[in-house]
């Protein structure tokens, strides 16, 4: 049986694919600005969420991956090389043991401080690349697309994906095209 196959999209025509390709580009930057204290940019966002979210009572890890856009097992896998590294410190709920927090040791708010300088002067050079206005656009416009209800997963348990709205909630989801 001979496969008949579509001519291939020019670059740039898929939003996915393009946001993909940018956001690599991006993090490799942020990465070689932080590599002198050894940490990536994911570490780094981690420190800075905890301590932003921990400065009244430590976070749970619930809170954090939600804060991250992270599922609770790739936060787990973020987590070790901090918690290693004792930057970080991960303590269980005395009430209910299911539930645990991630706290900033000393030690990772030192380095966070130290991080956030090398982050200072990239975001600068990020402004003086793009132009601050342009920055700016470009960081309203992503957190814009990170927080979109409409553009939450489409596929169900079970793999198959779900066109026709939910029954259960009776929430349609957005159709192709």
């Amino acid at each position: 049986m001979e496969e008949h196959f579509s001519r291939p999209m020019p670059r740039g025509i898929c939003t996915c694919g393009s946001l993909r390709a940018a956001s690599r580009r991006v993090s490799q930057y942020y990465d070689s600005v932080l590599a002198p204290l050894r940490l990536k940019i994911t570490q780094f966002s981690i420190l800075a969420e905890v301590h932003r979210g921990g400065l009244q009572v430590p976070i749970s890890m619930h809170d954090l991956a939600v804060a991250m856009f992270m599922d609770r097992s790739t936060l787990g896998h973020n987590l070790r090389p901090l918690v290693r590294d004792e930057l970080l410190q991960l303590r269980t709920d005395r009430d209910d043991g299911r539930k645990r927090y991630v706290l900033l040791k000393r030690k990772g708010f030192e380095v966070l401080q130290q991080a956030r300088r090398l982050w200072e002067c990239a975001e600068k050079r990020i402004e003086r690349v793009f132009g601050k206005e342009s920055a700016a656009a470009l960081r309203a416009t992503l957190l814009r697309i990170a927080n979109e209800q409409l553009l939450t997963p489409l596929v169900k348990h079970g793999g198959r994906i779900d066109s026709d709205g939910d029954k259960n909630t009776g929430r349609q989801r957005p159709g192709c095209c």
